[in-house]
């Protein structure tokens, strides 16, 4: 069964009531041979059946639609969730109301129907339902803010038809609808630049990412060469110093590292205070990148099963795109799951060896820099986003 019947113990008292009259009644039109004082007793008796047996069939054959569905708006985007219900009986549902609550994340544009109580939103539409037939409910929305909310508390309210008390019915499966507020990108500059360099695993003279994996030779060492890139063999072999030389290609590909917390003095973690701002800044990064074309993956250090980070695997595309923007949505910030910034560095260095760029939303911890430093000496190139909001630019982490 789909509805819990909840009813006030007054029917129940009125129902007993009416049982010692009716009997009173009875008594009473035998002794003094009255059957119209009869006759009433019969109908008080009729009305008691008729109402055991309505209260059997109450919210039997009432179903509401509930197919798995999830609404995707923008803040600031209107929508209208629409509510299906159906009545396979005869007994018919007048003066009812449909009842709902969702968080604070999203609110009722007709103020009739909507209200904010203990911080929700709680909706109560007006409806008739005839039995055998169906009725559907329009509820209108507005996106107020990033975040993810369900509709829950579902619930009827109507007048019993033979007493007038309250009925109420308690949906008890889980409402299916879900309600995903993408976050509003904030502009980065910066990323206007990369929209010239050609997309593609091609080879090239001018390309400043080095494939590593390709070796071309070697040249004279100089003293701007790391020392790490000194190629001994070949420097005995000539006896001098030969650097290596790997080819040069335009595989271009980013990884996006989202830190949503800030460190105290003490080593304590807990929730940046620009944690919107933040997510902000990332699904602007996630939009220009998929709007140049080029692959990206993203990391954010809170925690999933098996204390691994939230994380999106590497790809490209407008599918890609909502899939980040989603997980950006469901961030909740919550100080307990967030994870050290250099443990989710040191699980993505096994994935991203494809990625020639990096960089980092939030705070640099200091532990985060060892890995930097090592990642420049690959030949990748690791940035992060300076300036505050209305003047935010990528910039470039010095080797």
């Amino acid at each position: 069964m789909q509805w819990q019947i909840n009813t006030t113990d007054n029917k129940v008292k009125i129902r007993g009531l009416l049982i010692i009259l009716t009997l009173i009644l009875v008594i009473l039109s035998v002794w003094i041979k009255q059957p119209f004082i009869f006759m009433f007793a019969g109908m008080i008796l009729l009305l008691i059946f008729l109402g055991l047996i309505y209260d059997r069939n109450i919210a039997k054959g009432l179903i509401i639609e509930n197919p798995k569905r999830t609404l995707r708006l923008t803040e600031g985007e209107e929508a209208t969730i629409e509510i299906v219900l159906k009545n396979k009986s005869f007994l018919p549902y007048f003066n009812g109301t449909f009842e709902m609550q969702t968080n604070q994340k999203v609110a009722g544009t007709n103020k009739e129907i909507a209200a904010e109580r203990m911080r929700r939103i709680s909706f109560r539409v007006p409806f008739v339902l005839k039995g055998k037939s169906s009725v559907k409910l329009a509820i209108p929305i507005k996106a107020m803010e990033r975040g993810v909310t369900g509709v829950s508390n579902v619930g009827i309210v109507f007048p019993h038809l033979l007493n007038f008390e309250a009925i109420h019915l308690t949906y008890l499966q889980k409402y299916q609808t879900e309600i995903i507020i993408y976050p509003t990108p904030l502009p980065v500059h910066g990323m206007e630049s990369f929209k010239q360099m050609t997309f593609g695993n091609q080879a090239t003279l001018l390309s400043p990412f080095e494939d590593l994996l390709h070796p071309l030779g070697t040249r004279d060492y100089i003293p701007s060469d790391s020392f790490s890139r000194v190629h001994w063999k070949a420097s005995a072999k000539r006896n001098k110093l030969q650097t290596k030389i790997y080819e040069r290609n335009r595989n271009i590909s980013w990884t996006i590292f989202v830190n949503i917390s800030l460190t105290s003095q003490i080593g304590n973690r807990y929730t940046s205070g620009d944690l919107e701002s933040i997510i902000s800044k990332a699904a602007f990064l996630c939009q220009s990148i998929t709007e140049q074309g080029y692959p990206f993956s993203i990391y954010i250090n809170l925690k999933q099963y098996g204390n691994k980070p939230y994380h999106v695997e590497l790809n490209q595309g407008n599918n890609q795109l909502k899939k980040v923007w989603e997980m950006l949505a469901r961030v909740d910030g919550v100080t307990s799951n967030i994870m050290k910034m250099e443990e989710v560095l040191h699980q993505a260095t096994t994935k991203m060896a494809d990625s020639n760029l990096i960089v980092f939303v939030g705070e640099i911890t200091s532990a985060s820099e060892l890995l930097i430093r090592k990642w420049n000496t690959q030949g990748k190139r690791c940035y992060f986003i300076a300036g505050s909001e209305e003047s935010n630019t990528l910039q470039q982490i010095p080797k």
